[in-house]
This record gives C-alpha cells, sequence and structure tokens, in this order.
C-alpha cells in the first residue's frame, strides 16, 4: 500500500479518514468537509478502494492525474488507493485487512464511510467491508493494528433521500468542491450507458451534486450543505454547549 503523496511522518494520526468506493466518490459527496476542515487547520486523508470502472482503468494515468488535481484543490494532506480489484466486494478476510492497516497507518479520529442504505449496491457492499476492518481493530487485539479504536464514524449519503442527523454548512467551500469534482470531467463523460440503469449526462450529473447541496442547505438556512449520518447515540453532557457548535 504506496500513499499516493506521503506528506505525513508515520507516526501522525489524521483528523479525518474519508473512504470511497473509488476516485471521486468522496469529492461528490463530502468534498465541502474536507475543504472546511482544512481551512481550519485538520488533516484528512482519503482511501479509495479501487481504480473504478473498467474504461476508467484503462486510462488509468490521466485518472491519477485527475485524482490528484482533485486532492490539491481540497488540500487532502495524503490519498491512498487500496486497489482492491474490480468491485463488487467479495467482503474477503484480505481486503478487510488491507482497509484496518490503512486504518492503522493513519489512525484518524473520524472516519467518514459510505451510508449502508444506497441505490448503489457496491457501496453497501463497501459500508459492510469498512465495518469489518473496524471490527478487526476494534476486537480482535491484533497488536499490528495500532489504530484508534475510538475512531468516530459518520455515513455520507451520496444516493439517498434520507435527512443526515448532522448538516455542515458548505457555503464557504461550494466553488472548492464543485472544482474538485470537475478535475475528473473527462472520465465522467466516458461512463457507458446502461439500459437497466438511470443514466445521467455529464450536465445532468452535476445539477444533480449541485441539487443535493442545495436541497441540504436549506434545510439549516445556508446555501449549501453536504449531510453526515451518525452511526450511533453522541453523548451530551451539556446541551447549551451542543448548541454553541
Amino acid at each position: 500500500m504506496k500513499p499516493m503523496n506521503t506528506r505525513l511522518p508515520l507516526d501522525q494520526h489524521v483528523d479525518i479518514l474519508a473512504i470511497g468506493i473509488s476516485p471521486a466518490d468522496i469529492e461528490s459527496s463530502v468534498g465541502g468537509i474536507l475543504l472546511k476542515m482544512a481551512h481550519r487547520g485538520y488533516t484528512s486523508v482519503v482511501c479509495d478502494l479501487t481504480q473504478g470502472m473498467q474504461h476508467v482503468q484503462e486510462d488509468h494515468p490521466l485518472w491519477s492525474e485527475a485524482t490528484e488535481k482533485a486532492s490539491k484543490i481540497l488540500h487532502i494532506s495524503d490519498r491512498v488507493n487500496l486497489n482492491l480489484g474490480d468491485s463488487p466486494f467479495d467482503l474477503k478476510m484480505d481486503q478487510a485487512q488491507k482497509l484496518a492497516e490503512c486504518l492503522s497507518l493513519y489512525r484518524p479520529d473520524i472516519v467518514l464511510a459510505p451510508y449502508w442504505e444506497d441505490g448503489h449496491p457496491e457501496r453497501t457492499l463497501a459500508n459492510q467491508l469498512i465495518h469489518k476492518a473496524l471490527y478487526m481493530i476494534r476486537h480482535k487485539g491484533d497488536t499490528k493494528l495500532k489504530s484508534h479504536a475510538s475512531s468516530w464514524v459518520f455515513y455520507y449519503p451520496l444516493n439517498s433521500t434520507i435527512i443526515p442527523q448532522v448538516i455542515v454548512n458548505i457555503t464557504s467551500t461550494f466553488e472548492g468542491k464543485m472544482a474538485s469534482v470537475k478535475a475528473y470531467e473527462s472520465y465522467f463523460r466516458k461512463i457507458p450507458f446502461h439500459p437497466s440503469l438511470l443514466s445521467r449526462s455529464y450536465k445532468d450529473f452535476i445539477f444533480h451534486i449541485e441539487s443535493g447541496m442545495r436541497h441540504f442547505g436549506s434545510l439549516i438556512n445556508s446555501r449549501f450543505g453536504e449531510g453526515l449520518i451518525l452511526g450511533h447515540p453522541i453523548p451530551i453532557e451539556d446541551i447549551c454547549e451542543f448548541i454553541t457548535l
């Protein structure tokens, strides 16, 4: 497992590790959050599980250039691709082991993962794989995996109508987020047509992303927002302090 650009010392943990199925997933879902957190001084790493669809893999060098460009736009501290092969994931132990090693390497305080209910079945499988890797770290007692067992996990909806419990105002980073998505424009335009699936043009794809951010933003009285879903309740000692977050 070799990061695209190693910028962090191996003994330094990061604030956020965002996990996506393939490059562009993270930019499309939580790119605004990562850029906003970078502006506030937090470190973030992206872990892509695969290289993407077959037609993308054939243009891997150019795809890698687009990924690196998007990463720089979002001020991502580091990025790694586990290259778990073509999806769907088979959830074998070696796949979970690779992801567990990634979590161990970066020791994140917060993990951003695909929501478990999604129109794309592979994101549901990816969610299961992430849970398996976290279980290995938290309950198997593997001394080689020294990740924070207490990492918070938030889930991002990419193709879901759920109303998230947490919405981050990304109005200030909207333009940067969209620039990171558009770094992949030439590849989005090459997505093959599948008669059995809903098909979008590139312009429709961009409209879909922007519409989702406007919807989430409207729920918190802002222009643009990105949503996160909690896997379990957040403990609160002081509700007055909580509302000032």
